[in-house]
């Protein structure tokens, strides 16, 4: 009976631990006190267990990269891969509307 009693405060004491990990992950995540080690620890967490969610945060990223990245010239990709291409932009720039009178 002793044997059983040590081994149920073991998980017993196991499991307090994991609450409080997992209070302390909530916490972090919804705060944003974590910091860049906590966010990949977070992520990787995850892609191991939660995979829709790493997909739609890997969408999200890549969504905001490739904002980015459009708001660069048009052309500057073209450079050194098509020598023949003139790396004019292909429309001329945006002006603002006129205030109609």
């Amino acid at each position: 009976m002793a044997g059983l009693l040590a081994y149920a405060l073991l998980s017993a004491g196991f499991a307090a631990v994991l609450g409080l990990c997992a209070l302390l992950a909530r916490h972090v995540r919804r705060r944003g006190t974590g910091g860049a080690g906590v966010a990949a620890a977070m992520a990787a967490y995850d892609e191991a267990f939660r995979v829709t969610a790493y997909e739609a945060h890997q969408g999200i990223t890549a969504q905001a990269e490739g904002a980015r990245r459009r708001s660069c010239a048009r052309t500057t990709w073209a450079i050194g891969r098509h020598p023949r291409i003139a790396l004019a932009p292909s429309r001329p720039p945006r002006t603002a509307p006129h205030a109609a009178a």
